[in-house]
């Protein structure tokens, strides 16, 4: 298999913003060729990875997980293969009155 070239973009909002310390960060595609693979690398400290997983290889209910405006639930999940330039957004609903 060739080597991945390029990078993608992760952008969080809301609440995750203060979780992982930052709005935005950019990731090659070397570490981050999949949607879980890119989970798996973002979440370097025991917060984040409790906000992001519900248990191993399994996204917590409520986080969304969007590459290009698409929800990663409605295509291939955690496989979902991500593509030089992409952007990845990472957030929780959030709910108001």
């Amino acid at each position: 298999m060739e080597a991945a070239n390029g990078k993608v973009t992760v952008r969080f909002l809301g609440s995750l913003k203060d979780v992982f310390r930052q709005t935005e960060m950019s990731l090659d595609l070397a570490r981050a060729r999949t949607a879980g693979d890119l989970l798996g690398f973002i979440c370097t400290t025991p917060e984040q990875t409790q906000t992001i997983y519900a248990q191993p290889g399994s996204v917590r209910p409520g986080v969304n997980v969007l590459v290009n405006g698409r929800n990663i639930a409605f295509s291939e999940h955690l496989d979902t293969s991500l593509q030089d330039g992409d952007l990845v957004t990472v957030f929780l609903p959030t709910a108001g009155g």
